[in-house]
């Protein structure tokens, strides 16, 4: 073999590397934005200078909320069909909803039969993205499904669908047919299970969540919806234990350790939570709630001082319409813990009791009126004993009312006793 054909065998051995190596740094980083790893899928992407990369370092800008950011990436390749439609993304964020139809039109129209792709960038950015009507995306997907069937579109397709009221029994289908596609199977299953959790269907959730996970060991999109899942019925140790298998896979990012950080506090691993906390702050992540968290934890742990300074913090820094009843509530028990500022907790329960809006208050008024009786103020406990009387029903009113004077009546008398 003659040295010119060595070197053109070297040559093309060295292209086909560098080819494969591109493609699976390109699968890799798609797999981690799908599983929403932004920051691992950018630092793979921002190693490559392809239209492709560009689009998806548009789209971690759009879910980092930076439109601007993604906007200016999106307009590097303005003749690009993905980098089209992620600026129809920012477009319909910004709802200028002409500019984004004009542009998914252009990027759907340059499909071919060899290359569908624009048709799903096109689909996918209506899909994605509020302002437009699902069923365009719809009929995007079915036409690039005519030529090419491959997992994403049937993701997609599925998602779609779960866009339109009753539209879970198609989105299902769909998601049923992805799972034909190796690469989206444990993609397919987690979303299967988000379909059924929303059916109330929890067995069958909790199943596809457990199939997704033993599909993909990388996947920790399942430990999340089961975090999810478990805080919003309040069974928080269970919460606790699968956003820690979550951020073992996950990115961490700061909301998903302030996510993290929430649930120590409702699972009652106060100084956990105050910990995380103030760590989070340390390194610039301060959000005006923190201090609300790490407050109530401070309370919960004695240390009345530090939960008052915390407060404090928390009221000058948050917006007033984010303030929840449970804030005052809790200050004024804070307040009760020290006699200079006792006198001050009656006006901060009843700020808490105007602005609380359930129908049912009486937990609130036994909450207060057992921080009364703990702070030997027995006549202020007495009064809000007789609110919650009052607000349980009329029937049992007098024999609660004769009752609980009764019951105030001798545990000051204990009390007096015992000293």
């Amino acid at each position: 073999m003659n040295s010119i054909k060595k070197t053109s065998l070297v040559l093309a051995m060295v292209l086909t590397s560098m080819s494969n190596l591109f493609a699976q740094s390109m699968e890799d980083g798609v797999k981690k934005f799908k599983y929403k790893r932004y920051e691992s899928a950018k630092a793979i992407f921002s190693t490559m200078t392809d239209p492709l990369s560009n689009y998806y370092l548009g789209l971690i800008e759009i879910e980092n909320e930076n439109l601007k950011a993604a906007e200016a990436i999106f307009q590097k390749f303005m003749d690009d069909p993905a980098n089209q439609a992620g600026l129809a993304r920012v477009k319909l964020l910004q709802k200028d909803v002409t500019t984004a139809t004009s542009l998914i039109e252009k990027a759907a129209s340059k499909a071919k039969k060899k290359d569908i792709r624009p048709l799903q960038y096109a689909a996918d950015a209506i899909t994605y993205t509020e302002g437009m009507d699902p069923n365009k995306a719809i009929e995007l997907y079915k036409k690039a499904l005519e030529t090419e069937k491959n997992g994403d579109l049937y993701i997609g397709l599925g998602d779609a669908y779960r866009k339109l009221q009753g539209g879970g029994g198609n989105a299902m289908t769909n998601y049923e047919n992805a799972e034909m596609f190796p690469a989206v199977q444990s993609l397919a299953n987690y979303k299967k299970g988000n379909l059924w959790y929303a059916a109330k269907n929890y067995d069958s959730a909790l199943a596809n969540y457990a199939r997704a996970s033993e599909l993909d060991k990388e996947n920790p999109l399942p430990f999340k919806a089961l975090a999810d899942a478990y805080y919003k019925v309040n069974r928080f140790k269970l919460s606790k234990e699968n956003i820690e298998k979550y951020l073992e896979l996950s990115d961490k990012s700061i909301d998903d350790q302030i996510q993290y950080a929430n649930t120590l506090y409702l699972a009652k691993e106060y100084q956990n939570a105050i910990q995380k906390m103030n760590d989070l702050i340390g390194k610039g992540a301060e959000r005006p709630y923190m201090y609300r968290v790490i407050g109530f934890s401070q309370y919960e742990t004695k240390d009345f001082t530090n939960a008052k300074m915390n407060m404090d913090k928390f009221f000058a820094k948050q917006d007033p319409l984010k303030i929840i009843p449970q804030d005052h509530i809790y200050y004024g028990k804070i307040l009760l813990k020290d006699t200079n500022t006792a006198s001050l907790a009656e006006s901060s329960f009843n700020k808490g009791i105007a602005i609380d809006t359930s129908s049912d208050k009486t937990p609130v008024f036994r909450n207060i009126a057992e921080a009364y009786y703990d702070a030997e103020m027995y006549g202020n406990s007495g009064n809000w004993y007789k609110k919650l009387s009052k607000a349980i029903h009329p029937a049992l009113k007098l024999l609660i009312i004769g009752g609980l004077e009764s019951c105030i009546s001798m545990r000051v008398t204990m009390r007096m006793r015992s000293r």
